[in-house]
């Protein structure tokens, strides 16, 4: 079976959620792909990155996103 990849709203809102204690980065949705911005400390970052990936993106970008 094919992954399943939430809708944009799903999504969104739940990008939203997860980085609402985060207030240094930045997200956005397009195509069913996080997008991150700004930055995050390592620690924090992993504590982020499982909770994007129960969203059930088709990926997260985190091209632009420095991680301290």
């Amino acid at each position: 079976t094919p992954p399943v990849v939430a809708d944009e709203a799903s999504l969104n809102t739940g990008v939203t959620d997860a980085l609402k204690d985060y207030p240094t980065v930045k997200g956005e949705v397009s195509d069913s792909v996080i997008n991150l911005s700004g930055s995050i400390k390592r620690s924090d970052w992993q504590k982020l990155m499982p909770t994007l990936n129960t969203l059930h993106p088709k990926r997260v970008n985190s091209s632009n996103l420095t991680i301290k």
